[in-house]
């Protein structure tokens, strides 16, 4: 009597195969497409400076494959930790008035706090108003700005989740940024004056906190693009700043007293003055 061939199980094919089905599904796995618009996104719960977090703020995303069992599992885990591939990480940032809606759209499996990772802010403005700066004596930058910096400060703090859990240590080793793009693109179709004057505040910004060195050493490079078309004018900007490796104490008090308080610096890393 003739038998048939059983098919094959997943744990029953060669590891090198099974691991290239594993980073196949996990590469899906960790991209998420942004939501259209605030009102599509989605569940939220509101935090400090008017950030709407998403319900689910998980720090890790692997395949369903990964969670049939126990052998699975820990063999995903572990082609994610010894994947030597740079970690990027997206996250899609929608303003409208005052209040931020971050999602993240690419998201690696795991991601070490003792490697550097290049993370990519696409901030989408649908309203420009939390961007624009005091025209007085010292001149300060829009609300919105103390919010972007607190949503940077939390990444560096907390990593993906930017909120702390009943995991979290005490005193973390701060997750690291070799570079940070900052992508800015406009969807608010009935104030287009407003976009050249918050283009420009944007760059302003990014390019004060790299030379002003207070982002050093969590940061290396800060990159921006600003692109716009519309019946007034348009705009296409790239530019990159190296974030100086030291700062000033008056500097760091100016940043401070502005509300740009970055994480608390290690004794070993304590702002040295420049000549």
């Amino acid at each position: 009597m003739e038998t048939v061939p059983s098919t094959p199980t997943l744990l029953g094919i060669p590891r090198e195969l099974r691991d290239l089905i594993s980073s196949h599904l996990t590469a899906q796995a960790n991209t998420r497409k942004p939501p259209p618009s605030p009102p599509f996104a989605g569940k939220r719960t509101r935090g400090s400076d008017d950030i709407m977090y998403p319900a689910d703020r998980t720090s890790a995303r692997f395949p369903m494959i990964a969670f049939g069992n126990r052998q699975l599992w820990c063999e995903a885990r572990e082609n994610a930790f010894l994947s030597t591939a740079k970690p990027k990480v997206e996250l899609d940032l929608m303003a409208k008035g005052y209040t931020f809606y971050p999602t993240f759209t690419h998201l690696p499996s795991q991601i070490r706090r003792d490697r550097g990772v290049d993370l990519t802010v696409n901030l989408r403005i649908f309203s420009t108003e939390a961007f624009r700066s005091n025209d007085g004596w010292p001149r300060q930058a829009g609300a919105g700005f103390r919010t972007l910096l607190a949503l940077l400060n939390s990444f560096l703090r907390y990593g993906p989740p930017l909120m702390p859990s009943r995991h979290t240590v005490k005193n973390p080793t701060p997750f690291h940024i070799d570079t940070l793009f900052v992508n800015v693109t406009f969807h608010d179709l009935y104030t287009p004056d407003t976009w050249a004057r918050t283009s420009a505040e944007v760059l302003r910004v990014l390019k004060g906190l790299a030379f002003s060195g207070v982002p050093s050493p969590f940061i290396k490079l800060v990159k921006a693009d600003v692109h716009y078309e519309n019946r007034i004018g348009s705009l296409s900007v790239s530019k990159e700043w190296p974030v100086a490796q030291h700062c000033k104490p008056w500097c760091l008090d100016e940043w401070n007293r502005d509300g740009f308080r970055f994480l608390p610096r290690s004794p070993g890393s304590q702002p040295q003055e420049t000549e």
